[in-house]
């Protein structure tokens, strides 16, 4: 088996010593064989003290990551802090749905809030947030996919 263009761009990417750096510290490693429907492979994390709870947590970062509402979000963080209300004129939807993906990301850990008065600042959590999605706009980039408008360049 080959991996496609894109496929093989994205492995250059991940094996980038800062991205497994990032891995490392974010998920634990997962190895094993796998159990159960062949389709829905479930793979237990191994090594000392690492447990089923310990693979939900990482499977909760990548669904973060995966939704393009907070991803927009993570992406406009990059420039600095934001208010909900900053953020739902940015990026459109409503105030309502701003505030539960915020709710996510900061249940995940890649957001953090600073009150002021009876504003708060969110803004991300983890330096390493940046050259993740860095990296994935290039392999975007690379693969001929468009990035969002005005995002190409931020770190």
């Amino acid at each position: 088996m080959r991996p496609t263009a894109c496929g093989a761009g994205l492995l250059d990417v991940l094996a980038r010593p800062d991205i497994q750096a990032l891995t490392a510290r974010q998920a634990p490693a997962v190895t094993g064989p796998a159990s159960g429907n062949p389709r829905y492979r479930e793979r237990m994390p191994a090594g000392p003290g690492s447990s089923a709870e310990a693979a939900q947590q990482a499977a909760g970062l990548f669904r973060a990551l995966a939704d393009p509402t907070r991803l927009s979000i993570l992406l406009a963080l990059q420039a600095g802090e934001r208010r909900t209300v900053d953020l739902t004129a940015e990026l459109g939807g409503s105030q309502a749905s701003i505030s539960f993906h915020l709710a996510s990301l900061k249940q995940c850990g890649l957001i953090t809030g600073r009150p002021n008065g009876r504003a708060v600042y969110y803004r991300l959590a983890r330096p390493e947030l940046g050259p993740l999605l860095h990296a994935a706009e290039q392999l975007l980039a690379a693969s001929g996919l468009q990035t969002p408008p005005g995002q190409a360049q931020q770190a």
